[in-house]
């Protein structure tokens, strides 16, 4: 039985450095995928789609459509692999004593912001005639849902970067 009765608060127990390389190899592998910016774009569409009508001319190109698809059920997978992980206790007690405090990990719905994106999906693929926007409540959830996703992603960029730095000058 392994016991926290370490004198250095600052100890990493074995268990909680396998909570952390198993957090920072998914989140890596995301981020060797698509960059922050890719993140931004994606969700900024979506966004916009479902919340009114598209600016833009014409319907998306299949391509497009096949990478949006892509680039959701990756968020959705990552966000499904990362939550029990981020809610075990070792990793929770090393996240809070970062710089960079991943906020939001682990308090995902991820059924319930599944959902939502795919609902901007949808919206964003089947952009149809005289679609005049989303309601309000509706906006406001989905603009709420996809600012904590990008969020998220933020908070795990930075931690990711200042963790490959510093291993980098170690």
């Amino acid at each position: 039985m392994q016991t926290n009765n370490c004198k250095n608060p600052n100890t990493q127990l074995p268990n909680q450095v396998a909570a952390v390389t198993e957090f920072r190899k998914l989140i890596g592998g995301y981020f060797e995928m698509n960059s922050l910016s890719d993140v931004n774009q994606i969700l900024t569409e979506m966004l916009s789609a479902t919340t009114g009508p598209d600016p833009r001319s014409g319907k998306h190109k299949p391509i497009t459509i096949a990478n949006a698809l892509y680039d959701v059920n990756n968020i959705i997978s990552l966000f499904t692999k990362t939550k029990p992980l981020a809610n075990e206790d070792t990793f929770q007690q090393y996240a809070q004593s970062q710089t960079y405090q991943l906020q939001a990990v682990g308090h995902f719905d991820v059924e319930h912001l599944s959902e939502l994106l795919y609902f901007g999906l949808n919206a964003y693929i089947f952009q149809e005639e005289g679609y005049e926007g989303a309601t309000l409540n509706f906006s406001a959830e989905i603009t709420t849902a996809y600012k904590m996703i990008y969020d998220w992603f933020t908070d795990c960029d930075a931690w990711y970067t200042a963790f490959k730095q510093r291993i980098q000058i170690n």
